[in-house]
């Protein structure tokens, strides 16, 4: 670990128990005490999960908590050049030439003028990097009315999973799935924007002293997709940094994703207990970046085109085969491809002992362990959920699910969701016929018993069997928009139902009052 070095008013470093400060500019330099947020699981055992917008009906934004601990960081000024990307997770650039961008009050002038800035700077600094894409960026005040405030909460800003599902979000899928075979890194660019940094520094661990026993998957829920961080826990021998006084023309890498050799950086910001009464409030600006070491033309988001169904003996005939008719249709005018999902490559049927006689058997294209990237998963449901050996399936689920864009589910599909967790926190529905099973098979879902459809997040579930068709046009018109569901619709010869809340079965089935007609 690096000697934490100290500019004070005198030549000596003082003892850790004394609070230093820069002589001229009060600004706290050198080691430091202080309490950081990690990671307190919920008090249930579900997914931890995050909305990323305020929910307007009440729900709770998250369902963890915090746990405050102190922990010593060491200062890296005058020390920057002993860490890099590659060994450390983190890499430290000084005197970076002014931008042409001034204000970053314009999304528009932003982009055109600080992300080529950026770009310019990973290329000279990332040995290997060939082609560079700025995918987010966000700009974050101390101010009470600030859209986005500095987030003291120790995180990583991206999994494995949700790191590796950037390539395809934003690539054709026969190209993304070239692209991943080589390295691929996401690295944050961290500067501050009003000058030098006063109040909440940014904390920083080496990637080598925070094992991944001590990292907890995170959904993070937007309105029309769910990713994922990493929250962290604090665990022994963790090594914490900091670097005191950023300055406009300073620079913090922070690698969140690294397939070559696995470094990532958790990071937060803190309260600095030196911090000087009405110092000025931080405000930055960070951009997410993927770095390729194979040369690649990066294409402007593009509509899903890689979907999955999963199968599994006793699956319903209406769930796979209703969706996947208007999938064939809408693939004549939109570039799609589909991969059958299953334990083996072997037939996979309806048919379950004891129940009806006849049945249907489909011959997967893929398995469960050997499949390219998809966009899309669709689960159906049928008499087969309720078999106890489903741990393969429920496995898949939990691994796939955090790579998507979308997740659909038909009938009973929602039980294997709920029981693989995703449903967690979610509102969902299902076959109205089993919904006295759903507290058991998932507690910790809000079960809508009156629903033709129900959305929540990229997450689309639907009730019984044929409803499995209306959902999946909704979805259709989600992405594609209501002209090209029409048209699919219209070749099909199916009456839609728009209505999501269009349920009679949920009155068949004593869910609601029956109501009588006059």
């Amino acid at each position: 670990m690096a000697t934490a070095t100290l500019t004070a008013v005198s030549s000596a470093q003082p003892p850790k128990s004394v609070n230093a400060t820069d002589s001229s500019s009060s600004i706290p330099r050198g080691p430091v005490t202080a309490a950081l947020s990690f990671f307190s699981p919920p008090t249930e055992d579900s997914v931890p999960y995050q909305y990323v917008e305020p929910q307007p009906d009440g729900r709770p934004q998250r369902n963890f908590s915090d746990s405050y601990q102190e922990v010593q960081l060491s200062d890296i000024r005058g020390a920057e050049s002993k860490f890099n990307l590659d060994t450390n997770a983190f890499q430290a650039i000084s005197s970076v030439a002014s931008s042409s961008e001034i204000d970053f009050d314009s999304d528009d002038s932003v982009k055109q003028k600080y992300y080529p800035e950026v770009e310019s700077l990973l290329l000279k600094h990332l040995p290997g990097a060939s082609r560079v894409h700025l995918f987010d960026y966000t700009i974050r005040r101390s101010s009470p009315a600030a859209h986005r405030a500095p987030v003291n909460r120790v995180h990583i800003d991206q999994t494995q999973a949700s790191a590796l599902a950037r390539v395809p979000l934003h690539l054709p899928a026969d190209e993304a799935s070239e692209l991943v075979k080589s390295r691929v890194r996401i690295v944050n660019v961290w500067r501050p924007l009003n000058g030098v940094v006063e109040s909440f520094p940014l904390a920083f661990a080496d990637s080598a002293s925070v094992g991944d026993e001590a990292l907890v998957n995170v959904e993070m829920r937007y309105p029309d997709r769910t990713g994922e961080t990493a929250a962290v826990q604090k665990t022994d021998g963790q090594r914490w940094h900091y670097w005191s006084g950023m300055d406009n023309d300073e620079r913090l890498l922070l690698q969140c994703f690294d397939s070559q050799n696995g470094a990532r950086v958790p990071h937060t910001a803190f309260v600095d207990p030196r911090t000087k009464e009405g110092a000025k409030g931080r405000e930055s600006i960070e951009i997410e970046t993927r770095e390729e070491s194979k040369s690649f033309t990066m294409a402007k988001d593009q509509p899903p085109s890689s979907v999955g169904c999963l199968l599994f003996p006793g699956f319903q005939a209406l769930d796979v085969f209703g969706p996947l008719d208007a999938l064939n249709v809408l693939s004549v005018t939109q570039p799609l491809s589909l991969c059958i999902l299953s334990r083996t490559l072997d037939p996979v049927s309806t048919f379950v002992p004891r129940r009806p006689t006849t049945a249907q058997s489909v011959v997967p294209t893929h398995t469960l362990d050997n499949h390219p990237p998809l966009d899309v998963l669709l689960v159906p449901g049928g008499l087969g959920t309720r078999s106890p050996d489903l741990e393969a399936e429920l496995d898949f689920l939990r691994r796939v699910y955090p790579s998507l864009r979308y997740l659909i589910t038909v009938c009973t599909g929602s039980h294997l969701a709920a029981r693989a967790g995703i449903l967690d926190g979610r509102q969902a529905t299902s076959n109205k016929a089993s919904f006295a099973n759903l507290a058991e098979l998932g507690p910790h879902t809000r079960w809508i018993a009156q629903a033709r459809w129900v959305v929540d997040g990229n997450v689309w579930t639907s009730s019984g069997v044929s409803a499995g068709i209306d959902v999946f046009f909704a979805w259709i018109k989600h992405v594609w928009g209501e002209e090209v569901a029409e048209k699919v619709a219209n070749r099909m010869e199916y009456e839609r139902h728009l209505d999501a809340s269009y349920d009679p079965f949920a009155a068949v089935y004593g869910l609601v009052e029956q109501k009588v007609e006059n």
